[in-house]
C-alpha cells in the first residue's frame, strides 16, 4: 500500500480552506498560496547570494541543502529555494511544498518521519488523489501536464491512484471532491485530450495537434525535428505521411497543447 497520513491530509483540505477561491485550482500556484501567508516569505538562492554578496554554493552550504531550506524567526518563516534553470520547475514547485509543510505541521527538527510527512503533504497539495480516481488519467503525462509536476512526482502520483482506497480517509476523499467539483470536469477534459495526444503520438497513428509549429516559429539556436506530415484544416486532424515517424517530441507537445486543450469553440482560450 501507498504511504498514507490521515492527519497530512487532513491539514491539507484545511489549507486549501484557508485560501482565496482563485487560488485553490490546478496546477497550483503554490507561490501565490505562499503570498497569502502574512508570517511567511520566500526567495530563490540566486536572490538570496546576490542580496548578501555571497555564492550560491555558499547558500547551499548555509541550507545545507540543494534544493530548499526553511529559516525560522520567532513566529516568522523564511523560505529559500534553489532557482537555477537545471533544475526543473516540478522540482521548484514540489520544494516549495516541502518547505510549507514543514512550517503548517509546525515540525521542530527534521528527521526520516517529518521529511516524509513533508513528502507527502506537498504531493497531496499538488495533486490530490481523489481527484484522480475522479478524472481516471491514463498516463503520467497527462498528470505531469494537467497539475504541472516533475516527471518523477508524475509516475509516483500515477501509482499512488492506481492503489488508492477512499475509505482509508473516506470523509476526506468526499470533502477533496466536493471542494474541486466544479473543478473535476474541466480537469477530466484536459487530461483525456493530454492522454490523446500521448497515445496517438506513441502509437504513431495520428497527432490530434492544431496549428503545429514549424521551425520558424522557435526562437533561433533551438534545434527541432518537425516531423513530415499532411495537415487536414478542415477537421483539424494531423496524418503522418507513410515514410515519415512521428516521434513524441517536448517541444511541439508543449506549442500545440494549448491549441488543443483551450479550442476557441468552447470558449476556453
Amino acid at each position: 500500500m501507498s504511504y498514507r497520513n490521515i492527519a497530512v491530509e487532513d491539514c491539507v483540505l484545511k489549507f486549501y480552506k484557508t485560501l482565496p477561491k482563485n487560488i485553490v485550482q490546478f496546477p497550483f500556484n503554490i507561490k501565490r498560496a505562499l503570498s497569502t501567508l502574512n508570517n511567511c516569505k520566500f526567495h530563490s538562492y540566486q536572490e538570496y547570494a546576490e542580496r548578501h554578496g555571497i555564492s550560491v554554493k555558499e547558500v547551499i552550504d548555509y541550507c545545507e541543502s540543494e534544493s530548499s531550506c526553511t529559516h525560522q524567526i520567532g513566529n516568522y518563516y523564511i523560505i529559500l529555494f534553489n532557482d537555477d534553470d537545471s533544475i526543473v520547475d516540478g522540482h521548484k514547485i514540489f520544494s516549495l511544498g516541502h518547505e510549507l509543510a514543514h512550517i503548517i505541521r509546525e515540525h521542530k527538527l527534521r528527521s526520516s518521519i517529518t521529511e516524509r510527512e513533508a513528502d507527502y503533504f506537498s504531493a497531496t497539495v499538488f495533486c490530490p488523489i481523489p481527484i484522480l480516481s475522479k478524472i481516471k488519467p491514463k498516463s503520467t503525462l497527462s498528470i505531469q501536464k494537467v497539475f504541472g509536476l516533475s516527471g518523477a512526482a508524475s509516475e509516483i502520483a500515477f501509482e499512488d491512484f492506481k492503489n488508492y482506497d477512499k475509505n482509508f480517509n473516506i470523509k476526506w476523499h468526499d470533502k477533496i471532491l466536493k471542494l474541486f467539483d466544479f473543478q473535476c470536469g474541466l480537469l477530466k477534459y484536459y487530461t483525456e485530450k493530454c492522454d490523446e495526444i500521448y497515445f496517438s503520438i506513441q502509437e504513431r497513428k495520428i497527432a490530434p495537434m492544431v496549428n503545429i509549429p514549424t521551425e520558424d516559429d522557435f526562437p533561433a539556436g533551438i534545434r527541432i525535428s518537425i516531423p513530415r506530415i499532411d495537415y487536414e484544416a478542415r477537421h483539424k486532424i494531423i496524418k503522418p505521411v507513410e515514410t515519415a515517424e512521428i516521434e513524441f517530441n517536448p517541444d511541439l507537445f508543449n506549442r500545440a497543447e494549448l491549441d488543443w486543450l483551450y479550442p476557441k469553440s468552447l470558449g476556453l482560450s
